[in-house]
Formats: structure tokens, sequence, C-alpha cells
């Protein structure tokens, strides 16, 4: 979109697919959602209760939550610099939006796949051992993005890249809602899912 329409209608037309999404679920989703008696007669969380709760924590509970955070940096640290890289291994007529977009694409595909793929082989082998691998794997499949020569050698690795990075997330939360107090699952979640923004931000200054 943003190499034939431009960049400006490409947030008109992004607006307009979250629109027609938010539609979809309103009118076609149903949920016979009941919540539990004390959640409800409870209130909403605040600084105090979430300070109490993470002090309550065991400590793998929060090696977990370290580790998140540095696979979270590790790959939100690469999106500005990734299409200046890619715009550096193409011709200068080259439509760096498209190559870019279709990189960043193929690695969310790897994600996708990775993700319920390896969760499921953690319900059988174990979560730890597979975010390690996971984990390792993904630091193999970044480094010889360096060095590729042309922008068609970044499409493979970042496949193999995503599907690791999926793994490491489905691993990672899996532990998290093991070692959490009952109840509390979601809060952890929500800590998973909270991408640290300092390295993006300390990249693009």
């Amino acid at each position: 979109m943003a190499d034939s329409l431009g960049y400006r209608p490409s947030f008109y037309i992004t607006a307009l697919l979250l629109l027609a999404s938010g539609i979809l679920v309103t009118l076609l989703v149903h949920e016979d959602f009941h919540p539990v008696e004390d959640v409800t007669r409870s209130k909403r969380p605040d600084w105090g209760q979430a300070a109490r709760f993470c002090s309550l924590l065991e400590a793998r509970c929060w090696r977990s939550w370290a580790r998140a955070f540095f696979l979270r940096a590790g790959t939100q640290i690469l999106n500005p610099i990734l299409p200046l890289f890619v715009q550096s291994l193409l011709p200068a007529e080259a439509r760096v939006a498209t190559v870019t977009g279709i990189i960043t694409g193929v690695s969310a595909v790897g994600s996708a796949l990775g993700s319920p793929l390896i969760g499921r082989w953690g319900d059988r082998a174990g979560h730890r051992r597979l975010l390690m691998a996971c984990g390792l794997a993904a630091a193999l499949f970044y480094l010889p993005q360096a060095f590729a020569p042309d922008a068609a050698w970044l499409v493979p690795w970042q496949l193999l890249s995503g599907f690791a990075i999926g793994g490491t997330l489905s691993t990672l939360t899996a532990l998290l809602i093991q070692f959490s107090p009952p109840g509390r699952e979601a809060w952890s979640s929500v800590w998973t899912r909270a991408s640290p923004e300092w390295p993006t931000r300390l990249v693009r200054w």
C-alpha cells in the first residue's frame, strides 16, 4: 500500500480495516461470560495491589518475566532498523516498503506457525526446555541476517527466527501461568505481552 498509494493513505486503509474488524466482532462474536463472584465484588486493581501482587511472586516467576523482557527487547529493537537495512541492500529504484513488508510478514507467519506448534510440544516435553532451545535458535537465526548480501536472503532467516520467537512466546506464557498465584494468571500474562519501549526509542535516537 505504501509503495502504490503513499504513506498517508495507508493509515486511512488500516483504520478502515480495523474498524471493519471491530464491527465484525461486535455483530458476530458472542460470549457467555459469567464473572467470578469475588472478582465482581472487588475494586479495580490499583498500584498498591499490583505492588503487593509482585511482592508475593516466587523467584521463578520473576525470572520468567526477565526472560520475557529481554526476548521482547531483542525483537523490538530491530523494528526501526529493518527498513533502513533493507534499503541499503536494494538498488535505488527498488520498492523498499514492499520488500520490507514481505520480510516482516514472513516473520509474522513464522511466529504464527511456531507459537501453537511449539506450545503443543511443550505440553509433552516441558516448556522450560523448549524455551531454552527456542531462545538459542532465535539468536542463531538472527546472526546470519547481519551478513546478508541481498534482501532476498533475509526472507528464510526471518521465517526461521519468527518461528523460534513464536515458540518463546508460547512457552513463556505457559510458564508464567504455571508459576502465577491462582486467580492472578492474567496479571502475569499482561506483563509478558508488554513490549518494552525503551530499546526502540534508543535506536531511533
